[in-house]
């Protein structure tokens, strides 16, 4: 971006040092005073814009006219009026203004392209995030997502992933953690089915909380395997027998019922980040975004449980 400032002006204004030969990097800093002044009318209103106090501010123009060894402003009864001086440098302000906010948008903008990958369980990943895919390509559309759905945990160390949603909180690595979730499962069965045989996931997942439960509840082994909860829940509709489901894929299913004196297990649901990551504007648009779907779902539970 080419930027022109009032002949001369400039160079004395960026090269000027103080009595110890200090460079006047602050000199931006200063100028944003002048600028507030001049916009506000009064010092009063230059502090608040500012956040600051009005001894400040008249502290750091009359700083500027030090500089110049002459008056930037005069004081006309009840307002503030700039000299020719105090003209040029307005304009001098107003320009760096006009181009450090124009670089910041562009830096800004050019951070909102690239990809994030999120790791997550396939359920969580239809019934949450899948809903809101359009609204985010709406307000990102230079910013891609690829959504793995995967039971496996993917290195967040090593860039396999670049989030992480889990169903526990990690307890080593440097990573970051915020809970999303209470996930409540249940055993379900369609109106009047098998509830003594049930449907269970590959023999990988008998360890999970859950499925561990259900072999203690049935007292058995399932008499089919499948690979993710959606295909658990199919396979319970089309042979008419149980299992155990997360509660955010049935809240809303009228051909699944919760068994009557069943147990519950509770599981917490976790979005996580490597520590490295947490300046990444990217990774913190998806996560305030992952955020936002998940607190939106639990309102809508909370109505469907009204």
């Amino acid at each position: 971006m080419s930027v022109s400032f009032p002949e001369g002006l400039e160079l004395k204004w960026f090269t000027q040092t103080e009595p110890n030969g200090a460079d006047m990097n602050k000199n931006w800093e200063d100028l944003k005073y002048l600028i507030a002044l001049e916009r506000t009318g009064s010092l009063t209103a230059a502090a608040k814009s500012l956040r600051t106090s009005s001894t400040t501010v008249s502290h750091k123009v009359s700083a500027i006219s030090d500089r110049f060894e002459q008056p930037i402003f005069l004081k006309n009864q009840n307002s503030w009026e700039l000299t020719a001086l105090g003209r040029r440098l307005f304009d001098v302000g107003i320009k760096l203004e006009a181009a450090l906010d124009a670089i910041s948008l562009s830096i800004a903008e050019a951070e909102e392209i690239g990809q994030i990958r999120i790791t997550s369980l396939d359920f969580l990943n239809r019934t949450v995030l899948f809903p809101n895919l359009k609204s985010f390509h709406e307000d990102h559309p230079s910013l891609n997502l690829d959504l793995h759905s995967s039971n496996s945990n993917l290195s967040l160390a090593f860039g396999e992933a670049d989030i992480a949603i889990r169903l526990a909180r990690p307890t080593s690595g440097r990573l970051q953690a915020r809970k999303l979730l209470d996930m409540k499962y249940s055993f379900y069965a369609p109106e009047g089915g098998n509830v003594k045989e049930w449907i269970g996931r590959e023999e990988e997942f008998d360890w999970i909380p859950e499925i561990k439960l259900a072999r203690e509840h049935f007292q058995s082994d399932p008499i089919l395997r499948v690979t993710d909860y959606k295909a658990v829940k199919d396979a319970c509709k089309r042979l008419s027998v149980a299992s155990v489901l997360p509660d955010v894929m049935t809240f809303d299913d009228t051909d699944l019922v919760v068994i009557p004196d069943s147990p519950t297990i509770n599981r917490e649901v976790w979005l996580i980040t490597h520590e490295s990551r947490r300046n990444d504007p990217n990774v913190n648009i998806v996560k305030k975004w992952i955020i936002e779907c998940f607190e939106k779902f639990r309102t809508v539970l909370r109505q469907c449980g009204d």
